[in-house]
C-alpha cells in the first residue's frame, strides 16, 4: 500500500541555500495547532487508510513533514494540498546533503534503542565499549561480505556491531530463509560469519526468529539497501565501512 504510494509520488528536490549547519535548523517543532490540524484534516479525507504523525516543521523551508505510521515521510505545503515523497537535498559548501536520512534520524535512534539484543547478532567490542552502531544486513550480498571481513578490526576499535536482518528478496526468499537460519542458531555470530563465508549450515528453522520484524522496520525507516549502517544518533553512515572510517566519524 505504501509502496505504491512512493512509487506514485516519488519525487527528487534540491533545496538551495542551506550553507549553515544543518544542526542550526528548527527540524522537529511541531507546526502552529491550527495549520497542523488542517493539514492533518486534508490528508485523512484523502487517505483514511494512513495513521499520521505530528506535523512538523522540516528542513525544507515552506514545507512541513509529516510520518506516516510504517510508511514514508512526507512533505507537506502549509495548507495541505499537496505532499511531496522521496529524497530531498540541501545544497551545502560540502556538498549535497540528504535532508530525509536528516530527518529521519531520531526516529532511526528511537526505534533502534527499543530493540533489544537478544533480537539482533551482536558482535561485541574488544574491551571498553566505545559505540554501538546497527547494521542492517543480508547474507550474500558482495557489500555486506566485505564489511564483515572488517568485523574483528572494527570490534577491536572499541565499535560494537548490532546485525539486524534485511533479506534482500523480501519475506519468504532464501535470503530470508538464511538469516532466520543465524537467528534460530545456537552461535549466532558463527553461524553468521559461515553463511556470509558462503557456507551452508544446518540450522533448523524456527518460528520465532526476528527476521520479518527487521523487515518491517526497514521499511518503516526507509531503509532498502544493505549493508545500512545506523550510527548512534540515528544517522545513515554512507560509505562501505571499515575500521579506520567508522573510528573517525565516531571520533574514536
Amino acid at each position: 500500500m505504501y509502496n505504491n504510494l512512493v512509487k506514485s509520488c516519488r519525487t527528487l528536490l534540491l533545496v538551495a541555500g542551506l550553507l549553515f549547519p544543518l544542526s542550526v535548523l528548527a527540524i522537529g517543532e511541531p507546526a502552529p495547532a491550527a495549520e497542523a490540524a488542517a493539514i492533518l484534516k486534508k490528508l485523512q479525507a484523502a487517505r483514511p487508510d494512513f495513521t499520521y504523525g505530528e506535523v512538523k516543521k522540516s528542513l525544507v523551508p515552506g514545507l512541513y513533514q509529516v510520518q506516516v505510521e510504517r510508511g514514508p515521510l512526507m512533505y507537506v505545503v502549509p495548507n495541505g494540498d499537496m505532499v511531496l515523497i522521496g529524497d530531498v537535498f540541501g545544497v551545502t559548501e560540502d556538498g549535497y546533503v540528504n535532508l530525509v536520512d536528516v530527518a529521519l534520524a531520531p526516529l532511526r535512534k528511537e526505534r533502534l534503542a527499543q530493540v533489544k539484543d537478544e533480537d539482533t547478532i551482536v558482535f561485541p567490542a574488544k574491551g571498553e565499549t566505545k559505540a554501538i552502531i546497527n547494521v542492517f544486513t543480508d547474507v550474500d550480498c558482495p557489500y555486506c561480505r566485505r564489511l564483515h571481513q572488517h568485523i574483528e578490526e572494527i570490534t577491536a576499535r572499541g565499535i560494537e556491531v548490532r546485525y539486524l536482518a534485511y533479506p534482500l528478496g523480501g519475506p519468504g526468499s532464501p535470503n530470508h530463509v538464511k538469516l532466520a537460519q543465524a537467528f534460530c542458531a545456537k552461535d549466532r555470530a558463527a553461524t553468521l560469519t559461515r553463511l556470509k563465508n558462503g557456507e551452508d549450515v544446518d540450522v533448523e528453522f524456527c518460528q520465532d526468529n526476528p527476521v520479518l520484524q527487521h523487515y518491517q522496520l526497514a521499511g518503516e525507516l526507509e531503509i532498502s539497501a544493505t549493508p545500512t549502517v545506523i550510527m548512534p544518533d540515528g544517522s545513515r553512515f554512507n560509505l562501505l565501512p571499515t575500521a579506520d572510517n567508522l573510528a573517525a566519524k565516531l571520533g574514536l
